[in-house]
C-alpha cells in the first residue's frame, strides 16, 4: 500500500505540540496532526492552530485543539491549549479508544474548530491530513477548506 505524506508546516514540531498538551505523567507514544490552519486578522494578528491525535503511552487515546502565535516575541511563541475560560468549549477530550471519525467531528464541534476563517480572520493556509487521518481512524476525513485542494 503506498504511503501518503500530508502538507504540514515546516517549522512545526510533533515534541512541542505533545509537550503542550499533555498533563505531568503523560507520555505520548504516536503524535498525528489531523487538522491545521493558520490565519491572521488586521492587528495583525497572526495564528497557527491545529487538531492534534495522541496515542499515550498508558493505552489512553487524546484528541487536543492547539494553538500558537509565533510572530509575537513576549512571551516566547509556544504552543497551548486552545482554553476560553469564559466559555463552553472543551481545549482536551480523552479516550479509553483509537476515537472515531464521529467522536473526532464532536470534538471539533465541541472546541469550535471552523473549517473557514471567523471574527475578521482571513485563512493564509490550512489542511486536512488525510493520510493521517485515515491511519487513525481507518475512514477517510468528510470536510475540508472550502476553496482549497483536496490532497
Amino acid at each position: 500500500m503506498e504511503s501518503r505524506k500530508d502538507r504540514l508546516p515546516q517549522s512545526w514540531s510533533l515534541n512541542e505540540l505533545a509537550h503542550a498538551a499533555m498533563d505531568d505523567g503523560e507520555v505520548a507514544a504516536e503524535v498525528r496532526i489531523l487538522i491545521w490552519q493558520i490565519m491572521e486578522d488586521d492587528r495583525p494578528l497572526y495564528v497557527e492552530s491545529a487538531i492534534v491525535w495522541f496515542r499515550l503511552e498508558d493505552g489512553c487515546w487524546m484528541l487536543a485543539k492547539l494553538y500558537r502565535h509565533p510572530r509575537e516575541p513576549h512571551p516566547p511563541p509556544v504552543w497551548q491549549l486552545a482554553l476560553v475560560c469564559d466559555a463552553p468549549q472543551i481545549p482536551r477530550m480523552d479516550f479509553d479508544h483509537a476515537p472515531t471519525n464521529d467522536e473526532i467531528y464532536k470534538f471539533l464541534r465541541d472546541s469550535w474548530w471552523e473549517f473557514a476563517p471567523a471574527g475578521g480572520f482571513r485563512l493564509l493556509d490550512a489542511s486536512v491530513c488525510a493520510g493521517a487521518w485515515k491511519t487513525v481512524t481507518g475512514q477517510e476525513p468528510t470536510k475540508f477548506y472550502n476553496g482549497m485542494v483536496k490532497e
